[in-house]
């Protein structure tokens, strides 16, 4: 995850985010106000945004801030352990962003979560709650009372090439 303020804005882009490779711009007090995409430099949630934004992402694009970076998921069974720090659920990319203590940050599509859990495709996300014995994962709890179980190694690791989708 990288973030920066610049201009009175918050710029923030996630490892492992969804295509197309794009920014999210905040006001500097949190309010979102578009992503934009990266090759194309046009808003992606608004019909027109200020120009100082477009100029402030190019400079931060010169300075190197939003090179491409590889999937921050590991081949299955070779991650490295870390601790669930933090996680919240980021209701316009429906997906959770998941931070770890050793500073990695991962953005895991809910669809992903709800596969591997059977979740009910009408269920709604309720709450969140970090396992706090050990802070190895966290669990999912929908309107409905299914709640899913997502584990460190779900979220840091690509899943099994044998495994059935």
């Amino acid at each position: 995850m990288g973030r920066i303020r610049r201009g009175g804005y918050i710029f923030i882009w996630w490892i492992g985010d969804h295509p197309p490779r794009h920014v999210h711009v905040f006001e500097n007090d949190g309010k979102i106000i578009t992503r934009v995409n990266l090759d194309t430099m046009e808003p992606m949630d608004v019909p027109k945004m200020d120009k100082r934004i477009v100029e402030l992402i190019r400079e931060l694009r010169e300075e190197g801030r939003f090179k491409a970076t590889k999937n921050a998921k590991v081949p299955f069974g070779t991650a490295k352990y870390s601790p669930v720090k933090n996680v919240r659920y980021v209701s316009w990319e429906d997906a959770f962003d998941v931070e770890f203590v050793d500073g990695l940050c991962i953005l895991e599509p809910h669809s992903t979560i709800r596969a591997a859990n059977q979740i009910s495709s009408d269920a709604k996300f309720d709450r969140l709650e970090i396992e706090d014995w050990t802070r190895s994962g966290f669990l999912v709890h929908y309107d409905n009372g299914q709640t899913a179980e997502v584990s460190w190694s779900f979220i840091r690791e690509l899943p099994p090439k044998n495994s059935k989708k």
